[in-house]
């Protein structure tokens, strides 16, 4: 029983030794899976310091790469623009030039025109002395006929009077003539007549016809003239009409642009269209949009928020709407980028169009679905068969 009680105390001693031990054991245990985790943690950050070192790199890599591409697209900026201000000098040069030869043609112009009216005026003045010459050869030849009937007449006479022939007669002529001066006299009107030559019986035919094709050709050269200075009339006349209905219609837009936006926006808020100015066609000229809303002042519209500028777009669609309304419209989800606050102001702004225009809107924002007046929508209850089914909102109780 001694040893017994002897090895049980010592069981029991060896029984607690073994148990500290465990204890021993399983807290050194403990402290590997803790320094074991701490080595892990600092693997794993080591890993992503080399990685993030390594993406760092590989950015700086790419900065510098595309430092070099913007370097070389600057450089080929430049030197294009060199070359194009080079074109531009030329192209100012040939237009110098073609001005230049364009106001010697038209001076050459002027001249020929000056030489053609010259021409016209002699060839007036030759028609008209061949008309006096004409008129002159018709009166010698009566004069000839008139003399030789006379002559013939008193040969007549003479005979039937005197039994003599003119040849016959030998008296005296009168005092105050004498026979070289007759002669002369008689010589001269023959040489005249000689020169005046034989009379064209086909003359008068032919000036008639040349007449007729000269006032022919004037007559289409005056018509092409006119046509040519009523087309000029007809295109000042569509450019100035043009250019009339162009800013009637401009100012129009902008009076509507500006109601339009001061319903989507505030009342202060600035907006406005300007046209570009000193532009030879005021039908190509740029239209710059100006809006300003309150608490901001953007340089340009690309400056605002989304929902600000889909505002501003749909005060400008309306503006140009107004000017020749229909009626009906369909706006297909206008009303995607705006929130709740400018829904609003978009509801009120169909709400005092829709006196005088029905709106059709597609939209799935439940906001405006709660402002409309008639509602549509389309449903499947059977596979492959649509249907239609409308409600009226006005109909359904609220509460």
């Amino acid at each position: 029983r001694e040893q017994q009680e002897q090895k049980r105390a010592a069981l029991e001693e060896l029984e607690e030794e073994r148990s500290i031990a465990q204890s021993r054991y399983n807290d050194a245990q403990l402290q590997h899976q803790d320094l074991k985790n701490k080595v892990e943690n600092h693997e794993r950050e080591i890993r992503r310091a080399e990685e993030g070192i390594k993406s760092l790199k590989q950015r700086l890599r790419h900065r510098s790469e595309r430092k070099e591409e913007a370097k070389s697209r600057i450089a080929e900026y430049s030197f294009r623009i060199d070359e194009l201000e080079d074109e531009l000098s030329t192209a100012r040069e040939r237009k110098k030039e073609a001005d230049q030869k364009l106001t010697e043609a038209e001076q050459a112009n002027a001249r020929q025109r000056g030489r053609i009216n010259e021409i016209e005026k002699d060839l007036k003045e030759l028609r008209r002395q061949k008309e006096v010459n004409m008129e002159l050869v018709h009166h010698l030849d009566k004069a000839q006929e008139k003399f030789e009937m006379q002559s013939e007449n008193v040969s007549d006479h003479i005979w039937e009077t005197y039994g003599i022939l003119m040849d016959q007669i030998d008296e005296k002529l009168p005092d105050d003539k004498e026979p070289e001066e007759v002669k002369e006299r008689i010589s001269w009107l023959r040489q005249k007549l000689n020169q005046i030559g034989e009379v064209n019986p086909l003359a008068i035919e032919e000036f008639e016809e040349e007449k007729e094709r000269l006032d022919f050709y004037e007559e289409q050269i005056a018509d092409l003239q006119k046509a040519e200075k009523e087309l000029r009339e007809t295109i000042e006349e569509i450019n100035k009409k043009a250019t009339e209905r162009f800013n009637e219609t401009f100012e129009e837009i902008r009076s509507n642009f500006k109601d339009v936006f001061h319903t989507l926006f505030n009342d202060d808020d600035f907006c406005d269209l300007v046209i570009e100015e000193d532009v030879e066609d005021p039908l190509e000229a740029k239209i710059e949009i100006k809006a300003n809303p309150r608490g901001k002042r953007p340089s340009s519209i690309n400056q605002l928020s989304g929902g600000e500028k889909t505002l501003t777009a749909i005060a400008l669609l309306f503006s140009i709407y107004l000017v020749k309304p229909s009626p009906f419209c369909v706006l297909d989800e206008v009303d995607a980028p705006l929130d709740d606050a400018n829904i609003e102001r978009f509801a009120d702004m169909i709400r005092r169009f829709s006196e005088e225009t029905q709106f059709i809107i597609i939209t799935h924002n439940k906001k405006t679905m709660s402002k409309a007046e008639m509602m549509y929508g389309v449903t499947m209850p059977e596979t492959g068969i649509s249907r239609l089914v409308g409600v009226q909102m006005d109909e359904i109780p609220t509460g």
